[in-house]
Formats: structure tokens, sequence, C-alpha cells
């Protein structure tokens, strides 16, 4: 298991106004994920994709659970 801090950074349409979205949000790596991941230098801009669910069954605090990811190319 292996936990990081992840930046989003992006510009969304709303109400058919662009708005800059901007947030960090806690992300839970698991399994062979994991092991991929903990090889990766810090800073390193990824595609993620997973769900949003609490960190362990029952927390009141959501975490990003990543089923797996690409590395971006900068």
């Amino acid at each position: 298991m292996l936990t990081a801090s992840v930046r989003h950074e992006s510009r969304q349409i709303e109400a058919t106004h662009a708005r800059s979205v901007e947030f960090e949000l806690q992300a839970v790596f698991a399994g062979a994920v994991a092991e991929r991941a903990n090889r990766l230098p810090l800073g390193r801009s990824l595609h993620l994709a997973g769900f949003i669910a609490p960190r362990r069954r029952g927390a009141k605090v959501v975490a990003l659970h990543v089923n797996e990811f690409l590395e971006i190319d900068s």
C-alpha cells in the first residue's frame, strides 16, 4: 500500500464560464500499481484512473484509489 498527495490543475467550463480548478487530494495505490508508483520520481505528471471513496471502511476522509496510471511526457 502506498499513499501520496496528488495535485490537480485544469480549466473547466461551468455554466458556460471558464474556471480554473486546482486542488490536492490523497491518493492510495495498492498491489502492483503501488510497486510501479513507488519507483516514480517526485513531481512526475501522471494520468490517474480509479475511484474516490473513504480511505478505509468507515472513514470520513476520502481519497482517490488508483487502479492504473500513465506517465505524461512534460
